[in-house]
Parts: structure tokens; C-alpha cells; sequence
């Protein structure tokens, strides 16, 4: 599963638990979060079955932190490319100007306010 963790040795190398809804003669369907934009058909050999291990001391801290630095953000994948795309949420445009270019004071959800140039807010 791909993070925006910038080692990959850092990511954590299982995720769960999840409900397993079907079984198949090699494979399982899996429960998962509507946030995690997989195909949710795993392979028994990349199945563990979930233990309360707590992993490496931190790692719950670094978790949490990730998680909420990642709020408001959605990933949209194109079906024909396969590539994923980044999109944030906001409540409001709360001002503009012109400094260096067009501008937008953007009040984000789950974040503080920012500035953001308007090329950045096409879509």
C-alpha cells in the first residue's frame, strides 16, 4: 500500500484488522475503508491473522501524527492511466489578491488558512 511517507522502509508493513466479507478459493474479499482506493481481493499469502502486537516503540505517535496531517485530503485514481490524483477539501475562499499573481486565502477543513495561488485551484 502506497503512503506519502517519504521512506519506504518506514511504512508500516501490515494494516487492519479487517473484516474478511467472502472467501474464494484462493483469495478473500476484505472490508475496507472507503479512503483506501484498492481492489479489495487479497491472496492468502499477504493475509495474517491480526494480533494485539504493538510493533515498534513510537510507531502508534507516528501513526497518529500521519493521520492527522492527511485529513481533508482525498486521492482519486484515473481508471485509464492508473495514476493518483491529490485533491484537498476547504469550506470557504475567505479573500483574494494579487501579489506575484492571482491569489486565494483558502480556509481549509482540518487545516489553518493559506494562501494558494489560483492555477493551483483549477478543477
Amino acid at each position: 500500500m502506497k503512503t506519502n511517507r517519504p521512506m519506504k522502509k518506514g511504512d508500516d508493513k501490515v494494516a487492519g484488522p479487517f473484516k474478511i466479507l467472502k472467501v474464494y478459493p484462493r483469495a478473500c474479499l476484505v472490508e475496507l475503508p472507503s479512503t483506501m482506493k484498492i481492489f479489495p481481493v487479497f491472496y492468502y499469502s499477504l493475509l495474517r491473522l491480526y494480533t494485539n502486537a504493538r510493533g515498534l516503540p513510537g510507531q502508534d505517535a507516528i501513526n497518529k501524527a500521519e493521520s492527522r496531517n492527511l485529513r481533508g485530503r482525498i486521492l482519486l485514481r484515473d481508471d485509464e492511466t492508473q495514476e493518483v490524483e491529490e485533491r484537498w477539501l476547504f469550506d470557504a475562499i475567505l479573500d483574494s489578491r494579487k501579489k506575484g499573481g492571482l491569489q486565494y486565502l483558502i480556509k481549509w477543513k482540518y487545516h489553518p488558512a493559506s494562501w494558494q495561488p489560483a492555477k493551483d485551484l483549477e478543477g
